[in-house]
């Protein structure tokens, strides 16, 4: 299993991606006011801010199911410790009174 992917990633990602957005989207709209009928140019770039669009969105959805699944974890590792002690509570309730009972 690789290694958990930081927030500061996250953020990097997200942040590099919404700026190559905004970046298409200012060319996209400066060749619409110039050059309206390039469609050749308009089209593929249209196409491309929505795709685009989706992986950001895709991406937001990730980091909420990690932070999900984060918590989760936690919540479990806190359980499995909170086991652990009272398995090692009764282990010795139990070698007491074996001890007793053989005395």
């Amino acid at each position: 299993m690789g290694q958990p992917i930081e927030p500061l990633d996250w953020w990097r990602t997200t942040s590099n991606l919404q700026h190559l957005f905004l970046r298409m989207k200012v060319s996209l709209d400066e060749i619409k006011d110039k050059r309206p009928t390039r469609l050749d140019y308009i089209n593929p770039m249209t196409e491309s801010l929505i795709t685009i669009g989706e992986t950001i969105e895709f991406i937001n959805e990730i980091q909420k199911l990690q932070r999900s699944f984060s918590k989760e974890n936690s919540d479990l590792n806190i359980e499995v410790m909170q086991l652990k002690l009272r398995v090692a509570g009764l282990e010795k309730q139990n070698h007491l009174l074996i001890e007793n009972a053989t005395l």
